[in-house]
């Protein structure tokens, strides 16, 4: 649907020319047969959203590492982790077991909450910021931004993969 699904299967597509890839998605919107889904219980959604935890209460962990994609990669390539099916908790382990690439389509990644700081130094701060608190995805109880960017920080700190962005823009961020 948005413009980082869109850039991750034509990426997936043109490889294929080349190599055999295969996709693992949170929501399957194809007849591809290259492409699978990675169910979670809706009420895994519900809670993470509920608790503003994000993305870290779903089973990713042991459902990735199991899926046969997964373990056959020579190379993984995340895109969007923030799309209801990821726990972002799964990445040390997943990237200390194959090679890794991950392209930030936004900055969510590098913020507590956010996709995106507005330029605001409080969120690139890793505070919490109560301006933003509207931007996706939407926090619906407590703003846990700030104990989000620790968190997310203490996993990107502990995890290996290379990092591409689509913009001098986000590089520069």
């Amino acid at each position: 649907g948005g413009g980082a699904q869109q850039v991750s299967a034509d990426l997936h597509h043109r490889l294929q020319n080349a190599w055999q890839t295969t996709m693992l998605v949170g929501q399957k919107n194809s007849t591809d047969t290259t492409i699978h889904e990675i169910k979670s219980p809706k009420i895994l959604t519900y809670a993470n959203l509920f608790f503003g935890l994000e993305y870290m209460l779903y089973p990713t962990i042991w459902q990735i590492a199991r899926q046969p994609e997964f373990k056959q990669a020579d190379l993984v390539h995340y895109h969007n982790l923030h799309g209801y099916y990821f726990n972002l908790l799964a990445l040390p382990g997943l990237t200390h077991k194959k090679p890794s690439v991950w392209t930030f389509h936004d900055m969510w990644p590098m913020l507590g909450h956010a996709a995106h700081s507005l330029d605001c130094i409080r969120c690139e701060s890793g505070r919490t910021c109560h301006e933003h608190k509207q931007l996706y995805p939407k926090l619906y109880t407590v703003d846990t931004s700030a104990l989000l960017y620790r968190i997310k920080r203490h996993i990107l700190l502990r995890s290996n993969f290379e990092i591409v962005v689509p913009s001098k823009w986000l590089k520069q961020k």
